[in-house]
């Protein structure tokens, strides 16, 4: 089978929909993200998650052919040779245009990646989806879970995701999930995945399993930084500095980017007096950045588990502030862009700055 490249099209406003009308996407447990995906039971299959999910299909590749003048009397047409077209074996629909030496994974081994795991770890499948019309694919499973203080409980999962347009390698990442308001976090590798394994190599289900069996460790650490942050107490104004740094870095003195300063105290001071200072630019430096009421809003009670002991006036309460903004206030252009910035790209790269902030303010 060949297509042409007049056939290949965008699909960003996709919206998680499958062409049967239900959602591309199944989870266990509690709704996540507005209610979206079919409920299957506990202990469900991994066969009954794909099924669910819609992940069933294939991607197909085929060799792109050209029409060298358009409308032209002469309609024959040239083969690229080196570069071919993927796309849903079901809908026939493009994803992305590849080299030929791209490596596929289908979206059912993104679930059953974590077959053994679920077995013999103790693992739980629990979510599991495609975005963006096909050209990612995701699934999630649970590892652990703890509380920071009471009944604020987070949990520990394992993220895995590939994607078919050449946008991103397969990953495995470590994910902790704060119960009361679904707000994900991207546990103890800075931002960066716990295992990649390029397109241009086989997918190596026994190499990424290992990896990924790291994630009880990262946890145990990421839930000693949330304790951390729950006993440290933020004022309103120091909450605002500190909001205002995170939206606007390239307003602040170079230096003062790293937060070089062991007393807490004194880094609060520091930020406050860098926020004071912009306050006193011009009118571009003292107009509110985008999303900053907001995110105030949700810190001082307005935020899902924002009454919570070890929330209120807290480190832990700014960070899942930020962390709801991004992953349900902010706006979105879809579902699918919604889910993928939780995740991934310029919201949890803020995610990931808040906490290093706020870290540094709580050592």
């Amino acid at each position: 089978m060949e297509f042409t490249l007049a056939g290949l099209t965008t699909t960003d406003c996709h919206q998680l929909v499958a062409i049967n009308g239900t959602t591309e996407m199944a989870f266990v447990g509690e709704t996540p993200w507005h209610h979206l995906g079919q409920q299957l039971p506990a202990g469900c299959s991994v066969a009954e998650m794909v099924k669910a999910a819609h992940m069933e299909w294939k991607i197909k590749r085929s060799r792109i052919r050209f029409a060298a003048a358009h409308g032209a009397a002469d309609s024959q047409l040239h083969t690229i040779t080196d570069q071919h077209v993927l796309f849903r074996e079901d809908t026939k629909q493009p994803l992305g245009v590849v080299s030929d030496g791209y490596k596929i994974v289908q979206p059912a081994q993104v679930i059953e990646f974590f077959d053994n795991l679920v077995r013999s770890q103790g693992y739980e499948l629990c979510t599991a989806g495609v975005l963006f019309g096909g050209k990612k694919f995701w699934a999630l499973a649970k590892v652990a879970d703890g509380a920071v203080v009471g009944n604020d409980r987070i949990g520990a999962y394992v993220l895995l995701t590939s994607s078919c347009d050449g946008s991103s390698a397969t990953e495995g990442r470590f994910t902790a999930i704060r119960v009361v308001c679904n707000n994900t976090f991207t546990m103890a590798t800075g931002g960066q995945a716990a295992a990649k394994i390029s397109h241009r190599s086989k997918f190596n289900v026994a190499q990424m399993q290992q990896r990924m069996g790291l994630v009880k460790d990262s946890f145990a650490a990421y839930l000693e930084d949330a304790r951390r942050l729950a006993a440290q107490r933020i004022s309103d104004r120091d909450a605002a500095a500190i909001v205002r740094k995170l939206l606007r870095p390239t307003e602040v003195a170079a230096e003062e980017a790293k937060l070089e300063v062991a007393d807490a105290a004194a880094v609060l001071a520091r930020i406050s007096g860098n926020a004071t200072a912009m306050q006193a630019g011009d009118d571009t430096k003292t107009r509110a950045p985008k999303g900053e009421a907001e995110i105030l809003a949700l810190f001082r009670g307005h935020g899902h588990g924002a009454q919570l002991a070890g929330s209120q006036g807290t480190a832990w309460g700014l960070l899942n502030a930020v962390t709801e903004y991004v992953d349900h206030k902010a706006q979105a252009k879809s579902i699918d862009h919604r889910v993928d910035r939780a995740f991934f790209g310029s919201g949890d790269e803020l995610k990931q700055s808040a906490m290093e902030l706020l870290k540094a303010v709580a050592a």
